[in-house]
């Protein structure tokens, strides 16, 4: 913890310390040569540069989700005139868990994730890494049906993921995603792994305290924004490769390339699609802040 994080007055003072209207907290972070590296960091960097662009920031790395929550819920104390905490959604605004707090803002689905590789942004995603000109009603057609096929297998799983989370109990590991999509030949699409799915929601099951959960505010029409980030953002790198390997003879793709070009097209296409209600979702609680 540094010197400025000791007090509110501290915390209130960093953004004139570092010349910016806002120092913004997030999630992630690493260090890299004295600087910290995430692409956290990277997509509000980009959003509230599309979105505001009049203000002037400091992007922060605060750890985990819990650590920023735990910054939001005492953000009384804590100091926040100049300040403003920016994390993923995750399941909060399902469960009506989200902080009524102008200076704390959530991404528009479950995690940042969802949020770039948006429907919508797939195919611009997908031109901007590929020199392909006259497939697009084609190219389409096919990332609709790779997502509708995603959500339809995976609803299961994901329902029960809320279910745990609601009592405490893990079920969609986060840290071995790769088991539950099937990437074997990038010449055919990914496929979800509906037995490992199986596997881990039986596992849950067998361990937890409660039996039963009536109500669970979850449903397919959600998906796949209100999916787990790390699992979609898996998905839909491999529904990419998959149709490289159709139409495409660039380099390969890699994880963080198609992520950062995924970042910039969501930024456009927020300036683009003014109407749609992800851009108004982020440009009222960014004009908010």
């Amino acid at each position: 913890m540094g010197a400025f994080d000791r007090t509110a007055f501290g915390r209130d003072n960093r953004a004139l310390f570092y010349d910016v209207d806002k120092t913004v907290y997030v999630e992630g972070g690493c260090s890299v040569k004295g600087a910290s590296e995430s692409f956290d960091g990277g997509f509000w960097r980009q959003i509230f540069a599309t979105v505001r662009p009049d203000l002037k920031i400091k992007i922060l790395h605060r750890g985990s989700k819990a650590d920023l929550t735990c910054l939001a819920i005492n953000f009384d104390r804590i100091g926040f005139d100049n300040n403003i905490i920016a994390m993923d959604r995750d399941y909060d605004g399902a469960l009506g868990n989200l902080i009524d707090n102008n200076k704390i803002i959530y991404t528009y689905g479950y995690s940042y994730e969802n949020d770039i590789f948006y429907g919508e942004v797939l195919p611009e995603i997908f031109h901007s890494l590929c020199p392909i000109c006259d497939i697009e009603n084609e190219l389409i057609d096919k990332i609709d049906t790779l997502i509708s096929e995603y959500c339809r297998a995976v609803w299961w799983g994901q329902y029960a993921d809320i279910c745990g989370y609601i009592i405490g109990t893990k079920v969609i590991d986060r840290d071995k995603i790769g088991k539950y999509v099937s990437t074997n030949n990038p010449a055919l699409p990914p496929k979800i792994m509906k037995s490992a799915l199986a596997r881990d929601v039986y596992m849950a099951n067998k361990n937890a305290r409660v039996k039963r959960l009536s109500n669970v505010p979850l449903k397919i029409i959600d998906l796949p924004s209100l999916t787990v980030g790390h699992l979609y953002a898996h998905y839909c790198f491999h529904v990419l490769v998959h149709l490289h390997s159709i139409y495409s003879n660039t380099k390969k793709l890699t994880k963080d390339g198609v992520r950062s070009v995924a970042i910039l097209r969501f930024s456009y296409y927020l300036i683009n699609n003014k109407t749609d209600p992800i851009s108004q979702y982020y440009n009222q609680v960014l004009s908010d802040c």
